[in-house]
């Protein structure tokens, strides 16, 4: 993340969350800003596309595939592979991402999903 972006109060962390193994015991701000971006997206996409809240990548993954001109029967590496995508989903930007939650240096962009996923449903959860 470069610049800088201001992150809305409200995803500013007031606890720490739920102790897991590969996070932090709270999320500083910059983990917070990449929470709450994809929270963003993932709401939009669940909009546009007219899915229930919790809709998963494989929910996702035939409305993709059809906006990308693909078949809609394409893999999740598929999508990933398409150019339009690899534009978005950068080396650098999955390593910045790595660095800063402090994931494996091989996690894929799956991983990374997985990863946040976890996150946000930590934080729906918890007490």
């Amino acid at each position: 993340m470069s610049g800088c972006q201001s992150v809305p109060h409200s995803v500013v962390p007031h606890t720490s969350i739920e102790k897991n193994p590969h996070v932090p015991d709270s999320l500083n701000v910059v983990q917070w800003f990449y929470l709450w971006k994809y929270d963003s997206y993932r709401s939009k996409g669940l909009e546009k596309f007219g899915l229930p809240a919790d809709a998963t990548l494989e929910d996702f993954r035939p409305h993709i595939a059809t906006m990308l001109g693909l078949p809609d029967i394409v893999s999740i590496p598929g999508i990933l592979s398409h150019h339009k995508v690899q534009e978005i989903l950068t080396e650098e930007r999955r390593h910045k991402i790595i660095h800063t939650f402090q994931l494996s240096p091989d996690s894929t962009w799956i991983d990374i999903y997985r990863f946040a996923e976890r996150l946000r449903v930590q934080r729906l959860t918890r007490p």
